[in-house]
């Protein structure tokens, strides 16, 4: 197992945006959040990440995992190119490294950049 959620509850407010969720994600295993803008998405995010802690229940990370992450609203980075947004999200150290980490950090971008059907070098 990667990542654990045990009747988890978050709020902002009055306005619940998780209710005691539970839920798990093992290895090899996929998943998808999808829902309105302001459900509560992002901070499901964040609470998996650990950047945000739950009002109520237990998040479990396995050791040593590391969660990617690109911006919602990346309009704030400025004039940046798509694979400099791209190697922004993935895990700290993987496109700046040392030791052949950049070479790596940079394939691995190539590589997100071809699977969605972008082109890295574009200015956003």
């Amino acid at each position: 197992m990667l990542l654990r959620f045990d009747e988890v509850s978050l709020a902002f407010g009055a306005r619940p945006l998780l209710d005691h969720v539970s839920l798990s994600i093992d290895v090899r295993e996929r998943v998808c959040v999808v829902g309105r803008n302001g459900e509560g998405k992002s901070s499901l995010l964040r609470l998996a990440r650990g950047e945000t802690h739950a009002d109520e229940g237990v998040v479990w990370r396995r050791n040593g995992l590391r969660l990617g992450w690109l911006p919602q609203d990346i309009a704030e980075h400025g004039e940046r190119t798509v694979g400099e947004l791209i190697a922004d999200g993935l895990a700290a150290g993987v496109a700046d490294g040392a030791d052949g980490e950049s070479w790596r950090g940079t394939q691995r971008v190539a590589e997100i950049a071809s699977r969605l059907r972008l082109d890295p070098a574009a200015r956003y």
